[in-house]
């Protein structure tokens, strides 16, 4: 009876593929999957990768097949810099203390010698151009971590959340959830550092 079902679903899927995609191909990863449409029966279905289609071909010979930059020995230097940063934050924050100024001193110095070190961003592929922007722009993020953010930010940015608040209508409705969720944010989100 199963194999009956099985001939009969294949042969019901090969109809209606004619006409229907049967894969599309994930932009980040590369990863073809196949679509709900497309899928056999449960009877019917391989659990094989599904064959690629344009997109994936396009995709391959695109970014995701970009060969990585050949990097000089300074921006050697600058990458191991950023690997180890977490780990050397933890090491400060166990002799220091976690709200000590020399831990966040320390990290914040490690990210932007980083940064500085690479040198000119141009001569990377698109995909190692991105996690550079992304690195840059989450320097934002020392504004939030302990010390500074007790010390400095956060009554300025308490204080810019109000007068939003109070000044443009209906903006209360975002800037007071915010204004609630940014003390429990602060002690989750950059307690360990890792973003």
């Amino acid at each position: 009876m199963f194999e009956e079902l099985r001939v009969q679903s294949n042969n019901h899927h090969e109809n209606n593929t004619s006409n229907v995609q049967m894969s599309f191909v994930l932009k980040r990863s590369g990863r073809v999957i196949r679509t709900i449409s497309s899928a056999p029966s449960v009877f019917g279905r391989t659990w094989k990768v599904p064959v690629s289609t344009s997109d994936a071909s396009q995709l391959r010979h695109g970014v995701r097949n970009e060969t990585p930059t050949e990097l000089q020995r300074i921006q050697m230097v600058a990458e191991a810099l950023h690997a180890l940063r977490p780990f050397l934050h933890l090491i400060a924050m166990l002799w220091f203390g976690s709200k000590s100024w020399t831990q966040w001193f320390l990290a914040l110095g490690m990210d932007v010698t980083s940064l500085r070190l690479m040198g000119d961003w141009t001569l990377l592929n698109a995909k190692e151009q991105g996690a550079m922007r992304l690195r840059t722009i989450a320097l934002l993020y020392y504004l939030l971590r302990s010390p500074f953010y007790e010390t400095l930010s956060k009554e300025t940015i308490e204080r810019l959340l109000g007068e939003i608040s109070s000044a443009v209508p209906l903006s209360r409705y975002i800037c007071k959830p915010v204004l609630d969720y940014l003390p429990a944010w602060q002690k989750v989100y950059f307690y360990s550092w890792g973003s």
